[in-house]
């Protein structure tokens, strides 16, 4: 909602009502290095959080095993022990 993103902005002091910019900007420079020492992180319980990543890029999708395929978050939180 478009009123929601500008109270957002408002509050966080974004008087240049460019969020969804800088956050694009912040998203391109993320290099895997990046992802990678935040799931370090994470796993060892030195930041709280989630990391969920999906990409629906322009190429066709990698064949997986259907093992190793996650299509419900849900389902793979229940599944997976925490430490």
């Amino acid at each position: 909602m478009k009123s929601q993103r500008l109270w957002v902005s408002l509050g966080t002091q974004d008087l240049e009502f460019n969020r969804n910019l800088k956050l694009a900007e912040c998203v391109k420079k993320l290099t895997f290095e990046h992802i990678q020492d935040f799931a370090d992180q994470l796993a060892k319980r030195e930041r709280c959080g989630e990391i969920v990543l999906y990409s629906d890029g322009k190429f066709d999708p990698m064949p997986t095993w259907e093992k190793r395929t996650i299509n419900s978050i849900a389902e793979f939180k229940q599944k997976i022990p925490y430490h």
